[in-house]
């Protein structure tokens, strides 16, 4: 048997109220923009960058209202009674030593669940185990891979192609020009999209699309956000635009979707 089981793990902007509720399995929320006020067992806390609210099992939690907030989301259960342990003695509100390496943890995890290659979910838990031993551990040495790239940004051809895709993660709700995205990248239009498509099989644009989709389904089977809501959080203009193209792609429409895997684990890898 596995130490834990994630079920979800999603990049997103909560812009809405959670009512106070609990839940059967662990969650992490690390916060990468704005602000909320959060309340767990209890008790009441600011949440802003850099921060990290572990939420345990049958704990009664809701986040108000914030302001641009920002967050990587996870949920998983726990089978390893040791670490089921240590999690239970962990405070439930953190700053985690190392945070940026802990973000780009969440960002591979992210990037390998839209691709799906072979191995993939091994390859998430990996990711997901450094994430815990920064919780547990902190200052535990992370793999070489991990370091060099936390230290310097990837290049491929000499254009800064992790870069591009590190704001179009961060900044997909948004309208992103291709003047954007070459003025980050110090290349020309043409030379940028055929790097892109190389290193990541779409062009920048496609890869928007697919990170709007991923975050759409998101948003529809783990909140209670209205449909013209998450179209608006995602990025889309028109509610009616949004609907059309999330049926084309996925074959219902985002209330069929909704209705489909409401009260089932919906893995975002």
């Amino acid at each position: 048997m596995n130490s834990f089981d994630l079920l979800w793990c999603g990049e997103y902007s909560q812009d809405w109220e959670n009512e106070p509720h609990e839940h059967g399995f662990f969650q992490i929320i690390l916060v990468t923009g704005g602000s909320a006020r959060a309340n767990a067992d209890g008790q009441e806390w600011e949440l802003t960058p850099g921060k990290l609210l572990l939420i345990r099992p049958r704990c009664p939690h809701g986040i108000r209202r914030g302001n641009a907030f920002h967050v990587y989301d996870a949920k998983f259960e726990v089978h390893d009674s040791g670490l089921l342990t240590a999690l239970q003695h962990l405070p439930l509100l953190a700053e985690p030593e190392d945070f940026q390496k802990m973000k780009l943890y969440f960002q591979w995890i992210m990037r390998e669940g839209d691709a799906r290659q072979p191995f993939y979910p091994q390859i998430i838990s990996s990711y997901f185990w450094m994430i815990l031993i920064q919780l547990l551990r902190p200052g535990c040495p992370s793999p070489e891979m991990a370091a060099a790239e936390t230290r310097q940004p990837q290049t491929y051809k000499g254009i800064h192609i992790q870069k591009v895709e590190r704001f179009i993660r961060e900044s997909y709700m948004r309208q992103i020009t291709l003047e954007d995205l070459t003025a980050l990248a110090g290349c020309s239009k043409t030379t940028l999209i055929q790097a892109f498509k190389e290193v990541y099989g779409s062009t920048p644009f496609g890869y928007i699309i697919q990170i709007r989709l991923q975050k759409a389904k998101e948003l529809l089977v783990g909140t209670d956000a209205g449909i013209s809501q998450i179209s608006d959080l995602i990025g889309f203009q028109s509610v009616h635009y949004f609907s059309r193209f999330f049926k084309e792609k996925e074959g219902y429409s985002p209330m069929e979707f909704r209705a489909k895997y409401a009260g089932n684990r919906f893995l975002t890898f």
